[in-house]
């Protein structure tokens, strides 16, 4: 007994492969940019800051493009970098506690990822990179929370009080120098 395939069920089939031809005919690296890692939404075979950049964008933006929907649940939110982020801690190696903080994607948890945050504080930004943990599009307050109760690393104070006294030894000596030069010309 012999079986045939009917048109009619190849058909959806076939316009999915023509339309998929048809739009990748411009550039033909389109057709072949499918990520292969979950949360690779640049397509470049690995898992990086301008991964985290793009997605936390996104979500900024609000607009829900289903190629940015890493947890194929049908909203781009925080969820899908949460995913992301586990995805890249395993790529990388790179402890999830610290990905998370890791703002300059240094693979450490260190003030300078702080001090991202901090530089940035009130302008608009929606990279990651910039402090966006919060994924607004605002670094603030949020973020710096964020940032802190995901535990970020901060100065020490004891290396803000060095860089206090530092900045104070000028503005002594300037003062000895005067108080002597005021005594000479008494004398």
């Amino acid at each position: 007994m012999q079986r045939h395939i009917s048109f009619v069920a190849v058909l959806p089939l076939l316009l999915m492969l023509i339309v998929f031809a048809t739009a990748s005919l411009g550039n033909p690296q389109q057709a072949l940019a499918v990520p292969s890692l979950m949360g690779d939404v640049d397509a470049d075979g690995d898992l990086d800051a301008n991964d985290a950049n793009l997605l936390t964008a996104e979500i900024a933006a609000g607009t829900n493009d289903f190629f940015f929907d890493v947890n194929d649940d049908g909203v781009v939110d925080s969820l899908d970098l949460d995913l992301f982020f586990v995805e890249y801690s395993t790529f990388s190696g790179v402890p999830l506690a610290t990905a998370l903080v890791d703002v300059n994607f240094d693979t450490l948890n260190t003030s300078a990822d702080y001090d991202i945050i901090i530089n940035n504080l009130s302008l608009p930004l929606t990279a990651f990179t910039a402090g966006n943990l919060f994924m607004d599009g605002l670094i603030d307050a949020a973020d710096v929370g964020l940032y802190l109760s995901r535990g970020g690393v901060v100065p020490e104070p004891a290396t803000l009080w060095l860089v206090l006294w530092t900045a104070l030894i000028p503005l002594r000596n300037r003062r000895s120098e005067s108080a002597r030069g005021g005594r000479a010309a008494k004398n």
